[in-house]
């Protein structure tokens, strides 16, 4: 077989042979195994660490290049599954610079002597974290410190980071700092991001110990902001006050997590390539952008329970009404309007009381949006935009392409707001409504909401209308590190 298709090459070349490769007269050489040795070291480090050891098999070219490649040690598993002999043993074992140390779920002591260790000289990647089960939190080893002239990217976790001052460390090469479950003193983080000149990217995870966090960068391109106002322990410090002061290439600014921000207030005093906000809730207590200024708005009113107090409370059963005096959120309003965000392309909403108007004002804000994501669970409230005419809304039909609209009910408040948007967004190119999972197999309730949204009357022809429902799911990527991060929330 062999022979005839070389005989049918040598035919059709006009019976001469091919020339010879160069290196020899072996016709398929490996030629990745002729690469230097620090080119191959640095694939191998590239690799899991089960598997930068298995290229030891590979030929005798690639035995020793294991132990004097940059070393990528990452462990995974539960809660105890460090193998501490193994990690050790390698550290011991390794002869080369250090790439990446990644340990995770640690309930163990020995971390300080790893850091130390000879073998990490020169770290660019540390991703440390300790069992987020452990108690009291135990405290990050100051060795964690000593790569800070190499580091490129530091992940930590589930710790109380080491007290330090400003201009005691310097990062001039860290690009990623996430920080998980973290409590840090607010001077000892401010200290901290001072020494970062290229820092691109700041996650901070529900961590606590500081009530104001004041951000000046020129490198800083995304920072997210995951809070919580539950702490594990009623005495943690927690966040209050974010200002972005001097950013002038922050891109990204992203709120995670749970829950609400309990009156937090956030001022952007100069971020002007600001192009992804979100999400925003109508807990924030004050929001200034530049010198327009949105303040939480509350309604004060009287409830009554009845049945509740029948059920929950049967020695109260003689009282026929019980009168409560009560406020609900009505969202930002908004203050005053001196500044409008022409760079803002993408907003997201976390709206519980539904409001066409306070999402104007926030359009009004940003003229040049392009995507709007908005998440509720409440039915809304009464919307005075919803009857206005078209005319003084012409910058709406300017550049809006997509709306995300969940959890949406079909009520008034959220019809209005969804066909406000269909009957005036001109370059309306979708629209998502997010329902819960037995309307979207109801071919009647979608064909009744179709109706109340006036589809045949939408602005844009080319509209496109999706009832999804929402899928719960795990994504392998952080939030900050996905190009649509609002895709995966509602």
């Amino acid at each position: 077989m062999g022979a005839q298709a070389k005989r049918k090459r040598s035919h059709q070349s006009g019976g001469q042979e091919p020339p010879p490769r160069a290196g020899g007269g072996d016709p398929d050489p490996d030629l990745i195994s002729l690469l230097p040795d620090g080119v191959l070291g640095d694939i191998i480090s590239l690799l899991p660490t089960a598997d930068g050891a298995r290229t030891q098999a590979i030929s005798r070219r690639w035995r020793p290049l294991w132990r004097s490649a940059p070393l990528n040690l990452a462990t995974r598993g539960g809660v105890g599954s460090v193998d501490e002999a193994a990690v050790s043993s390698i550290l011991a074992a390794h002869g080369g610079p250090a790439r990446r140390f990644a340990v995770s779920n640690l309930a163990l002591a020995g971390l300080d002597g790893w850091l130390r260790s000879p073998a990490l000289d020169g770290l660019r990647e540390l991703d440390v974290s300790y069992s987020a089960a452990a108690s009291p939190k135990p405290a990050m080893p100051p060795s964690a410190l000593r790569f800070s002239p190499t580091l490129r990217a530091a992940h930590l976790g589930c710790c109380l980071f080491p007290n330090v001052v400003a201009g005691q460390v310097h990062f001039p090469n860290l690009q990623h700092l996430t920080l998980r479950l973290v409590t840090v003193s607010e001077h000892s983080l401010h200290a901290m991001l001072a020494g970062c000149p290229v820092l691109n990217s700041l996650v901070l995870k529900y961590c606590y110990g500081f009530r104001c966090l004041r951000i000046n960068s020129r490198s800083l391109n995304c920072l997210a902001v995951h809070y919580s106002d539950h702490p594990d322990k009623a005495e943690e410090i927690m966040l209050q006050e974010l200002i972005l002061e001097n950013t002038p290439c922050l891109e990204r600014l992203i709120h995670g997590g749970p829950y609400g921000d309990c009156g937090m207030r956030v001022s952007v005093i100069s971020a002007p390539k600001l192009m992804l906000l979100g999400r925003l809730t109508d807990g924030i207590g004050r929001l200034e952008l530049g010198g327009t200024v949105f303040q939480v708005s509350l309604a004060f009113f009287y409830f009554a329970l009845i049945s509740f107090v029948v059920i929950i409370c049967p020695f109260l059963c003689h009282c026929d009404i019980i009168l409560l005096d009560s406020y609900i959120i009505q969202g930002l309003k908004l203050i005053r309007m001196a500044t409008t965000m022409r760079s803002l392309k993408v907003l997201a909403l976390f709206n519980n009381a539904l409001c066409l108007d306070v999402i104007i004002n926030f359009m009004r804000c940003f003229p040049c949006l392009e995507k709007l994501y908005i998440r509720t669970y409440a039915s809304g409230m009464e919307n005075a935009w919803a009857d206005k005419p078209v005319d003084c809304l012409e910058w709406l039909d300017l550049h809006l392409k997509r709306i995300v609209l969940g959890f949406y009910l079909g009520k008034k408040p959220h019809v209005d707001v969804a066909s406000f948007f269909l009957l005036n967004a001109g370059m309306l190119e979708s629209m998502k409504l997010v329902v819960e999972t037995h309307q979207v197999n109801n071919k009647k309730w979608i064909e009744k909401q179709r109706k109340h949204l006036q589809l045949e009357n939408r602005a844009s022809r080319s509209a496109q209308i999706e009832f999804v429902t929402f899928h719960c799911f795990s994504c392998p990527k952080d939030i900050n590190e996905l190009s649509e991060p609002f895709e995966h929330t509602l």
